[in-house]
């Protein structure tokens, strides 16, 4: 039945009532006088004339409110986000244009449909979670959660829920706007990507600074110690050079060449007549020197003069190489040891000693330790040459003034 059927059924029944009353009051007006009657017609059209302008007031009224609600109703079913009025059970009790079709559903099928057949199973926790803290706490909630349209097409969403009182002040009903936020979760998503891929990018970057910095503090710390050792080197080399005094030569140069390197302790040994005899020591006992080995004691010195190369033994303990009884006996526990070549022969070693566990030695004080040990060779070639030179000027002397005796004998 459509509303002007209804306003003609309730005119017309107003009019019947009206009509019976008047009825019942017409032995009345028989007693009245002319002057009453006019009276109370004037009265009457009066009234009239007041109803109608009611009448029309009430109309304009419910023009305006007619206006209204098709504007709200207008505002409510276009609006962008779907809204969703639940029961405690959360029971769709009514829902807009918009919500219905992000469900991919005619609206009036959702009706009295519990909401949570369109939340993704992995949500509908949250859902329930989120229902009772609305009726519980009686104020706005939010939630995040994931909804499924009738196309099992998944969407991320933000629920936004308030209480809703009845005539009655109970709240047995919410209002929910179901807001479509998956744009924005792939926005956020992507600057999570792109803040993580930032953040490694920068701890890389800051790895490799690191890994730089430390690299160029070690080519600083090397550059430093090749320099110190270039100038030892040559401190050294000056005083090979300083003095034929070739024993004041050799206990110079193994305290220099100790300090320089940093070992505990150093020492020259030197082969004579099938024995490893050492002849200078510095941070030894004076007592050693003079000290000779062979075979086994001799283990190391032996290794060095065959191969011909610098030898490193980091812990005598763990080095079948090393004379471990000959070390244990003076205290040494790492060794770096350098062959001293004369025309392809090793005539002797430069030992670098060291009373705890060496970590490792560089390459600089390995190139020091060959360069230094070139320098010796030399210095004792150098001494042997000048010893038989000064042995033959000897056997010339002795000769030359044998030859003169004999003449003046003559």
């Amino acid at each position: 039945m459509d509303e002007a059927n209804v306003k003609s059924e309730r005119s017309a029944d107003l009019r019947r009532r009206a009509e019976e009353i008047l009825q019942g009051k017409t032995e009345l007006l028989k007693e009245l006088s002319a002057q009453d009657i006019q009276s109370i017609i004037h009265e009457l059209r009066v009234h009239q004339i007041e109803l109608e302008m009611q009448n029309e007031e009430l109309r304009r009224a419910q023009r305006e409110i007619e206006e209204s609600r098709n504007r709200y109703s207008d505002l409510y079913d276009f609006a962008p986000v779907g809204y969703f009025t639940f029961d405690a059970n959360g029971t769709i009790i009514a829902v807009n244009l918009t919500g219905a079709r992000k469900l991919g559903v005619e609206r009036r099928s959702l009706i009295r449909v519990p909401f949570s057949l369109y939340v993704a199973p992995g949500s509908r926790d949250t859902f329930y979670l989120h229902l009772r803290q609305v009726f519980r706490a009686g104020s706005r909630q939010t939630c995040e959660l994931k909804i499924v349209d009738k196309s099992r097409n998944q969407f991320d969403a933000r629920l936004e829920s308030l209480a809703v009182q009845d005539g009655e002040g109970k709240i047995n009903q919410c209002r929910t706007a179901v807001i479509d936020i998956t744009e924005l979760k792939r926005a956020e998503e992507a600057l999570r990507r792109a803040h993580d891929e930032l953040d490694m990018r920068v701890r890389e970057r800051t790895v490799e600074l690191a890994h730089a910095n430390e690299a160029l503090k070690a080519e600083i710390t090397e550059r430093e110690r090749a320099w110190e050792l270039s100038k030892a080197l040559n401190d050294i080399n000056l005083t090979i050079n300083s003095t034929l005094d070739f024993d004041e030569i050799m206990r110079r140069i193994v305290v220099e060449a100790g300090k320089a390197i940093g070992s505990d302790a150093c020492n020259i040994t030197l082969h004579k007549e099938g024995r490893w005899i050492i002849e200078y020591a510095y941070g030894l006992s004076q007592q050693v020197i003079g000290v000779s080995f062979t075979g086994e004691d001799a283990a190391v010195s032996e290794h060095v003069a065959q191969t011909k190369k610098p030898l490193v033994i980091r812990d005598i303990y763990t080095d079948d190489r090393s004379s471990r009884w000959v070390m244990k006996k003076y205290g040494i526990y790492s060794v770096l040891a350098i062959p001293l070549m004369v025309r392809g022969d090793a005539i002797g070693i430069l030992y670098f000693d060291y009373f705890s566990v060496k970590p490792a030695f560089s390459k600089i004080e390995i190139d020091f330790t060959e360069k230094l040990s070139y320098s010796i060779s030399l210095a004792l070639e150098n001494a042997r040459l000048y010893s038989s030179l000064q042995q033959e000027l000897s056997r010339m002397r002795d000769k030359n003034k044998k030859d003169v005796d004999e003449s003046d004998k003559r």
